[in-house]
């Protein structure tokens, strides 16, 4: 039951975080919030382990190299499941100093949702370990 409720705490700390830092990232009210944080737990317990299974024979085939996908399934299966907390396409504006110039930046959704996952991979380690 610990287990259940940190997961939960930690979805809901990570998802605001993240709404914070990223401006494409936007949901609607503390309800939206609290809602989407059950939903991303649920998939976490409940699905994460399905998808992982089934994806036991391609991470064998690819030596893990692909472990990645259950996690944006998950991700992607959160995005269209919370109707409140929309994760949109990301552009990065482009920067200017001195003679360096890097251009502008155009995630579209999927590459929005990889970002975002990564994120909240740290995220979600960094708490783990400062609460250890």
């Amino acid at each position: 039951m610990k287990r259940y409720i940190r997961i939960l705490f930690f979805n809901l700390i990570i998802l605001w975080a993240l709404a914070g830092i990223i401006p494409e990232i936007t949901y609607n009210s503390f309800q939206t919030l609290a809602t989407s944080t059950l939903i991303l737990s649920l998939l976490q317990v409940l699905v994460l382990p399905v998808v992982k299974l089934l994806f036991m024979p391609i991470q064998l085939l690819s030596f893990g190299m692909l472990r990645w996908v259950p996690a944006l399934i998950i991700l992607f299966l959160f995005s269209w499941l919370s109707v409140g907390y929309t994760i949109s396409a990301i552009t990065i504006p482009a920067i200017e100093y001195q003679q360096l110039r890097l251009p502008a930046i155009h995630l579209g959704t999927i590459t929005s949702l990889m970002l975002f996952g990564i994120l909240y991979s740290y995220l979600n380690r960094a708490f783990q370990w400062i609460l250890k």
